[in-house]
């Protein structure tokens, strides 16, 4: 297990624009790796990804705000 962290929100890497997504509505597994002695992480479909599709995984983080379940009463 690496015991670094890849943030692509503070660069200008294209990996900033990759989603969150629990993993059952994840369309891509990450794996990270070293590529020429730097950190990389590296994205495979889990399945067919057609053009123009958000791509989405799981951050792997437990907690995040965004997954919250919002409920509306009236």
């Amino acid at each position: 297990m690496f015991g670094f962290s890849i943030d692509a929100s503070a660069s200008d890497r294209l990996g900033r624009f990759v989603n969150d997504a629990p993993l059952r509505f994840a369309n891509c597994i990450p794996r990270a790796m070293y590529a020429a002695g730097k950190p990389r992480l590296l994205l495979f479909a889990k399945k067919h990804i057609s053009s123009g599709t958000e791509l989405r995984f799981d951050y792997g983080v437990a907690g995040l705000p965004w997954r919250k379940v919002n409920t509306c009463i009236l």
